[in-house]
């Protein structure tokens, strides 16, 4: 134990990891994410249950609970009024208030986007399923990306409308899914950006300061990430643009908590204001001093991040057996660190999953190492030891490297040595 300090991390889910990362220097962790309802399920009570390391907790906010605690830590959006309330009662809050309307409100963020002079993609604001409907129509051949807020992420996921009819269905299944509300959505039309690669970084922001070493990432869609940590390399310009010009922004807001950023060409796409998934799992186990991050971080201070390694990946695996429903894992104690999970709990030495319908993703695997082919090698090892039935993606990490190599030789830095391309059979 590093600090003799009670952390409760409140979360919607999908980073108890976070938790028992910083059981490790904290001495009390308990974790929480959101159950109320009407008719309240067992699953969402369950997440983080029984994990050694964490306590999980189910009303967080109660007087006599809150008098065990000091730091709250909030990695994922919403809850902006109950961590400005915490604040006010006198406690240290990681978390990004009310700034994580620049992700779940996207028409503003393209507003904010014009006002900072950050370059922005065409797009089109729509109201309304039926003026949504009639815009697609006009365009049966014409390839566009449909948005809503991510406070609707639920009910709807962007989605590519690649002509008409062919959206037709769709379409009808939103009327259903939105019901009453189909005409009262805001719906932002994006048109295609074409890229060979999206370059991004994942770091953190205290009131409107970056670190000065921002990790860089290639992601391969849902399935895996790339990262380098850049102690050896340039941080590329637009990156630094980026910083400069949110800084103040986010400063405005009192903004402390992980923050993300995707580019197409020198567009930044969406902001992600919270922990990145994927991508979290890695900084748990780069960043040696994560913990002092969050904990003077949330007391306003900056702490840059001190790294164990140049080079990661975080590679989803997944158990063809399972399409829905609870899975059970046993995991060697002395591996676990390098396996992240999301919505799971505990059962003496098994892990229990629960696994989405239509997602058979299980979790991530890890790879660290000094160059990337030593990250590589790492993830393979650490593969090889799951259990009989998993099956990791390392297809995916084949071609992040090769995303890699193809910004780097457009001008894009990301490692000091030359990256080869790496062999996934």
């Amino acid at each position: 134990m590093k600090y003799d300090i009670n952390v409760c991390v409140v979360d919607n889910g999908l980073f108890p990891e976070l938790a028992l990362r910083l059981a490790r220097d904290f001495a009390k962790v308990y974790y929480f994410t959101p159950w109320e309802d009407a008719f309240p399920v067992i699953e969402k009570r369950l997440i983080g249950d029984n994990v050694p390391g964490i306590i999980r907790v189910q009303e967080p906010f109660q007087k006599q609970f809150r008098q065990q605690v000091q730091l709250y830590v909030f990695p994922d959006i919403f809850h902006s009024g109950i961590q400005q309330m915490l604040e006010e009662l006198g406690y240290d809050v990681w978390g990004s208030r009310a700034g994580d309307e620049l992700e779940t409100n996207r028409v503003f963020w393209k507003q904010k986007q014009t006002e900072l002079g950050l370059p922005t993609g065409n797009y089109t604001i729509i109201y309304g399923l039926t003026d949504l409907t009639n815009y697609l129509k006009e365009r049966p051949t014409e390839s566009c990306y449909i948005k809503t807020t991510s406070r609707l992420r639920g009910t709807m996921e962007t989605w590519e409308h690649r002509g008409w009819p062919e959206s037709m269905y769709k379409i009808r299944d939103l009327y259903i899914k939105f019901g009453p509300a189909a005409e009262e959505a805001i719906f932002v039309v994006e048109e295609p950006i074409k890229t060979e690669f999206e370059p991004g970084f994942d770091t953190y922001c205290i009131d409107g300061q970056f670190p000065t070493l921002p990790i860089q990432g290639y992601e391969v869609k849902s399935r895996g990430m790339l990262y380098s940590a850049q102690t050896r390399t340039n941080t590329p310009d637009l990156f630094d643009d980026v910083m400069r010009k949110l800084g103040p922004v986010l400063a405005e807001y009192n903004y402390r908590n992980f923050f993300s950023a995707e580019f197409r060409q020198k567009i930044l796409i969406d902001p992600c204001c919270r922990a990145p998934n994927p991508g979290l799992g890695l900084q748990l186990e780069m960043i040696e001093n994560l913990s002092d991050i969050i904990l003077y971080g949330a007391k306003g201070r900056l702490i840059e991040p001190k790294f164990v390694a140049e080079y990661g990946f975080q590679i989803a695996f997944t158990a063809h057996e399972i399409e829905s429903g609870w899975i059970r894992l046993k995991i060697d104690p002395a591996q676990r660190q390098w396996y992240k999970f999301v919505e799971f709990c505990a059962d003496g030495e098994y892990i229990d999953v629960t696994v989405k319908p239509g997602a058979n993703r299980i979790g991530w695997v890890l790879g660290l190492g000094d160059t990337v082919q030593d990250a590589f090698e790492h993830l393979k090892h650490n593969a090889e030891l799951l259990p009989k039935g998993c099956q990791v993606d390392l297809e995916a990490a084949e071609q992040a490297v090769d995303t890699v190599i193809a910004a780097e030789k457009a001008g894009l830095e990301f490692a000091a040595e030359t990256v080869k391309p790496v062999d996934a059979s």
